[in-house]
């Protein structure tokens, strides 16, 4: 079967992005055309879209004018099935579309979409112009383009589809399309892999531990399968060096330590970013119970570490050791990044292990309520930082209990397996895959 990824050969270089008011009507006429979909235009909320649409109007250039004429005749043969005239004269050639772009000639390089698509199926034009309104910065009629090349075509345009709903914030509608190109037979090994890749990250965080065995063996088999079939190594580096850290994370919670380190040493040659790697290896030694590597590892990626998940865990490996000072230093040095309290799952876990620790210590019980506010500020609802409050202001608790606080503050302040993954992927930029691979 032929290579389907260079139907177009795209140059790298996006074009300046055209005006707030073009993006402002876009959006509004988009709204309009969905109305005229369902025949409900005439009525007063197609008034006043229309109203709306006026005012960005008359700041429209020339270009954009045409821009937006463009759009709306090419949402009319979506929705209405207009088939527009072939332009006269040959279709462009991959040089002149790349002159056309980089001279940002929007008439002809729009224009010529039949004639670029000439001869492919339906589903391919959906495509293409899906990813063109997305550079042009339509990312609403992009979206809309990609779906119907998902609902019309086969797993490589499903595969797009899934690839844009990741950059648009929709994992879980990417998820869903990821389980779907899982169940099918014909799809490329590198899409195979970044569909597992969003599953596997799905499946844990819902996964209930009693069937975690279950999951972890299937997802290992099939990280494994993929890459083993992969044996010219065409799968891009940005897939492999995840994978592979999957692989590292399953070995990991199956007690494997040995072979997860293997993975990790793997995926760092396949360009795993150093932050990542120290950090896993972290969590790693940590999981192994050999807390001392695991400091020397969590303080090598604190040194990169926007949020502060490698501080935490740094705290956790010395309570380990009874090093209860030293990790409550690491925990408020913590407070002091801003980046921090705009998470508020790590803000939370800072201030519940602070809360145990000063219990611990036999901390005056106005800051340890304080601290266990703070957490539950962050994570609303919470039953055990509500019960524990409780039983703090109720004046009550004996003297002795003062020191012995609740097991849970240090379990709930580690972060899950779900959110150590979702970290890890979001790090090895597993969310902003370019959707354009290099030419093999």
């Amino acid at each position: 079967m032929a290579d389907r990824r260079n139907i177009i050969s795209f140059p790298h270089r996006l074009p300046r992005s055209p005006s707030s008011h073009f993006r402002q009507y876009a959006d509004l006429m988009m709204r309009l055309h969905d109305l005229m979909r369902e025949d409900r235009d005439d009525g007063l909320e197609g008034d006043a879209l229309r109203d709306a649409m006026d005012g960005p109007w008359y700041k429209l250039t020339e270009e954009e004018v045409h821009l937006v004429d463009e759009l709306s005749a090419q949402l009319y043969e979506l929705w209405d099935r207009r088939r527009r005239p072939e332009p006269e004269g040959p279709p462009l050639s991959d040089d002149q579309f790349r002159k056309a772009w980089e001279e940002r000639d929007w008439r002809r390089l729009l224009a010529s979409f039949p004639a670029l698509v000439k001869g492919r199926p339906k589903e391919q034009e959906w495509n293409l112009k899906a990813h063109i309104w997305e550079w042009v910065g339509v990312p609403r009629a992009a979206g809309r383009f990609f779906q119907e090349s998902a609902r019309t075509g086969g797993s490589f345009e499903q595969y797009f589809y899934m690839n844009w709903l990741i950059r648009s914030g929709d994992m879980a509608e990417a998820e869903h399309i990821a389980a779907k190109l899982l169940q099918l037979d014909h799809v490329e090994l590198d899409h195979r892999l970044h569909a597992a890749i969003i599953s596997f990250a799905a499946c844990i965080k819902d996964t209930p531990p009693s069937e975690s065995g279950r999951t972890l063996r299937r997802f290992s088999q099939l990280f494994s399968s993929i890459l083993e079939a992969d044996r010219a190594s065409r799968i891009h580096h940005s897939l492999r060096a995840p994978a592979l850290l999957n692989l590292a994370s399953i070995a990991d919670q199956r007690g494997r330590h040995d072979e997860a380190r293997d993975y990790l040493d793997r995926a760092r040659k396949e360009g795993l970013p150093e932050f990542l790697y120290r950090l896993s290896l972290g969590i790693s030694y940590y999981l192994a119970k050999q807390y001392v590597h695991s400091c020397k590892e969590f303080t090598r990626a604190r040194a990169t570490d926007a949020l502060g998940w490698s501080r935490i865990w740094l705290a956790h490996a010395l309570l380990a050791q009874g090093k209860t000072s030293e990790a409550k230093a690491q925990l408020h040095g913590l407070l002091r990044i801003n980046a921090v309290h705009k998470n508020a799952r790590v803000l939370s876990s800072t201030h519940q292990l602070l809360a145990y620790l000063e219990q611990c210590s036999g901390g005056a019980v106005d800051i340890i309520v304080e601290h266990l506010e703070a957490a539950l500020e962050a994570t609303p609802g919470k039953l055990h930082l509500m019960t524990e409050l409780d039983r703090l202001r109720s004046g009550s608790v004996p003297a002795g209990d003062m020191r012995r606080p609740p097991e849970g503050l240090v379990k709930e302040s580690e972060p899950t397996w779900g959110e150590v993954s979702e970290m890890m992927m979001s790090g090895a930029g597993i969310h902003s895959i370019p959707w354009e691979r290099p030419a093999a």
